[in-house]
């Protein structure tokens, strides 16, 4: 059998369909371009080679980059991306990017948020950090701020709109 070589049209196809799809096997693009699914491998695994095989950052992707960044784990993101770590963290670095060391370069935000009244809830929703990593942090630094009512606490509301709908239903 000879080597076939895949014209530009079948490379750009090839190059969507093997970065898009969850698919293991390539019954579907070997069918399309009528060659063999190990035609398809050998491009692939030859492109993955010379690293010419690459999947290009949207500008959506570039936005969740940006935004989640600095406080979460490069992990999730990539996670998120449906990407590897080291694109994600490539990426961020030319992008220059860079990590939040969490809480404490907001430290005198967070203490004047919770001297004016701030639940731990609501500093956490303002500076988009998690809610326990903000508790921790106002625990660990005594900060003092508005503890939580627990009438207006979210699990309370679930809980009475639980109770009235089994109310309804008898």
């Amino acid at each position: 059998m000879s080597k076939r070589l895949f014209t530009e049209e079948e490379e750009m196809y090839l190059e969507y369909y093997i970065l898009c799809q969850d698919e293991p096997d390539f019954n579907a693009a070997a069918q399309h371009l009528n060659c063999t699914t190990k035609q398809i491998k050998n491009w692939r695994g030859y492109h993955l080679k010379k690293s010419t095989l690459r999947r290009k950052w949207t500008e959506r992707e570039c936005a969740i980059l940006r935004r989640f960044h600095p406080a979460m784990n490069v992990q999730e993101i990539a996670k998120m991306l449906n990407r590897p770590y080291s694109s994600v963290a490539r990426k961020a670095s030319n992008m220059g990017l860079k990590k939040l060391n969490y809480p404490n370069q907001l430290d005198a935000e967070i203490r004047k948020l919770g001297e004016s009244g701030y639940t731990a809830r609501e500093i956490a929703e303002e500076l988009q950090f998690p809610l326990q990593t903000i508790r921790e942090y106002l625990c660990r630094c005594k900060i003092k701020y508005k503890k939580e009512n627990k009438d207006n606490h979210a699990w309370k509301s679930y809980i009475k709109s639980d109770v009235e709908r089994n109310k309804n239903k008898c």
